[in-house]
């Protein structure tokens, strides 16, 4: 029993070594828990990256949408570059989303709103070239319209001149003919309706129809500026033909 006693140098050392195990064991444990808080901590930071991107794609889809609707109206090609440039912004939120995503099966939704979206910035560039080019031709037509216009005040001129009444007639007739058409053309213009288009088409007939009335009769300085309102009518018509397409393609987006 003897030999089982320690000396008080033992019994301190066992004493400090039985700590410093206790220590190790202690710290050990503590290692482990932290790791496991830094890898929590890691993926908070990655879920809420995510959200951040998410909440400026949902902002960036409001700006293309304000955008898209400021360019139907007049073709403004600051509105066009707004859109493209909420669409690189949002491509690249999508890609880096995709890459930080901590499931596969939200990486796979990250890669399906990015598909989404290259098929909508396709869709998004023939709603631009249509109302680009369906604005382009409407100004034409309006500057044909102005001709219009001045031809007609030209063919009431001689006829008052001339100051028969049936050639008077029949040019009043063209001039209400051709204000006919330019009304139901603004009202066209000013709602990109379709039902417009026939419309439009009916009055060009009409004016057509008073034209050539006037052309039976017409001779000399009448009969040349009836051809002037003839040719400008034809203009008029392509035109419109021109800028509806383009507007009622560009509408179906």
């Amino acid at each position: 029993m003897r030999s089982l006693r320690l000396g008080l140098r033992k019994r301190i050392m066992l004493g400090f070594g039985l700590l410093i195990v206790i220590s190790l064991s202690i710290a050990g444990f503590g290692m482990i828990g932290l790791s496991g808080v830094g890898a929590s901590v890691t993926r908070m930071d990655l879920l809420a990256a995510n959200v951040r991107r998410m909440s400026d794609t949902v902002r960036l889809l409001e700006v293309t949408r304000r955008a898209m609707t400021r360019y139907e109206a007049d073709a403004d090609e600051r509105s066009r570059q707004e859109v493209v440039a909420a669409g690189q912004q949002m491509s690249a939120l999508l890609t880096e989303a995709e890459k930080t995503a901590l499931s596969d099966d939200r990486r796979q939704q990250y890669k399906t709103v990015g598909d989404m979206l290259i098929a909508f910035s396709a869709k998004r560039d023939r709603f631009f070239q249509a109302f680009g080019s369906g604005y382009a031709e409407q100004g034409k037509v309006f500057a044909a319209g102005d001709a219009l216009a001045v031809a007609t005040t030209g063919v009431l001129d001689a006829s008052h001149a001339i100051g028969d009444p049936i050639i008077l007639d029949k040019a009043e007739r063209v001039e209400a003919a051709v204000l006919r058409l330019r009304v139901v053309t603004l009202r066209f213009f000013a709602n990109i309706d379709p039902a417009g288009v026939p419309a439009t088409k009916a009055r060009l007939e009409q004016a057509n129809a008073a034209i050539a009335d006037l052309a039976g009769v017409a001779s000399g300085e009448m009969k040349a500026r009836n051809d002037q309102v003839r040719d400008a009518l034809a203009a008029y018509a392509r035109g419109f033909e021109a800028a509806s397409t383009g507007l009622l393609a560009g509408a179906e987006f």
